[in-house]
């Protein structure tokens, strides 16, 4: 049987200079309203075989962001709006949701210290989730601290190998709206994510080669009939990857990337998988 495998790029055309000029910011990523230094590109991967069904897996958010909205010496605040897509027909338990999303960030300089800075984030999404017909609405609020001379979020190491430690928590609420079922339900949980970037040959490549490791842990905190909906207790999930960019604006590139355990906010179930994916980021 002859297997055809397409790593497709998608190439979207904007009035960029437009959208600056009116201080909007465009961002492509994996993950929708990404304030990380750490930030996961978007992915595309189609199987088309020659008999048998396609396959998927593609992990897409665009975000628009009003820039510099409201401005001080000590606090910065934006807003903007997203669309993500998921999906994943690979994997023993498919994922497939379709989100929209608005929210608003602040960023927090201390009087103190202006260097150190904490980023926060808002964000309210509606959730379709058509593998397993439901609809939830679901609130998050993230916070990322920026504090170099601890050498957190910031670059540290020799000038041919640098690191990066970005840690970040925050707490999110869901509510089933609908359900196949006729179920419903609610959850608040607190998570907690450490994550971890490898850059090798930095003076050459500028970033075009990464090693990434973060583990995120979710901690469960009130629950009301939501866990009957296929999700698992105190969630916790690993990803490993190897980032290669085709150039130095690191706008395509492909991934190689191990996953392991459940990411609640996109419906990514209990799953253990290895994957290769073209990636493209703005």
């Amino acid at each position: 049987m002859k297997l055809k495998i397409l790593l497709l790029p998608l190439v979207i055309f904007f009035q960029i200079d437009l959208i600056h000029g009116q201080g909007w910011d465009l961002t492509v990523r994996k993950n929708v309203f990404d304030k990380n230094q750490i930030a996961k590109p978007a992915q595309l991967n189609i199987i088309i075989p020659d008999s048998g069904s396609d396959s998927y897996s593609i992990n897409t958010g665009i975000s628009l962001i009003k820039e510099s909205a409201y401005v001080t010496e000590y606090f910065q605040f934006e807003y903007g709006f997203s669309g993500e897509y998921h999906r994943n027909s690979k994997i023993d338990k498919e994922q497939n949701i379709l989100a929209g999303s608005v929210a608003g960030f602040s960023i927090i300089r201390l009087p103190t210290e202006k260097t150190v800075k904490f980023i926060n984030t808002l964000a309210i999404k509606f959730k379709s989730d058509f593998e397993n017909n439901t609809e939830s609405l679901h609130t998050d609020l993230k916070i990322v601290p920026i504090i170099p001379h601890w050498d957190i979020s910031d670059y540290f190491g020799p000038d041919n190998f640098k690191f990066l430690f970005e840690p970040s928590g925050g707490f999110y609420y869901e509510t089933i709206l609908k359900d196949s079922k006729n179920l419903d339900g609610s959850i608040i949980r607190g998570y907690s994510t450490g994550a971890l970037g490898i850059y090798p040959f930095w003076e050459n490549t500028e970033e075009m080669i990464q090693i990434t490791i973060d583990k995120t842990w979710w901690f469960d905190l009130f629950e009301r009939d939501f866990l009957s909906n296929d999700q698992t207790t105190d969630p916790e999930l690993l990803e490993i990857a190897l980032q290669i960019y085709f150039n130095k604006a690191k706008n395509a590139g492909l991934r190689f990337e191990y996953i392991d355990g459940t990411d609640p906010k996109i419906n990514l179930f209990d799953q253990e998988y290895f994957q290769v994916s073209f990636t493209f980021k703005r």
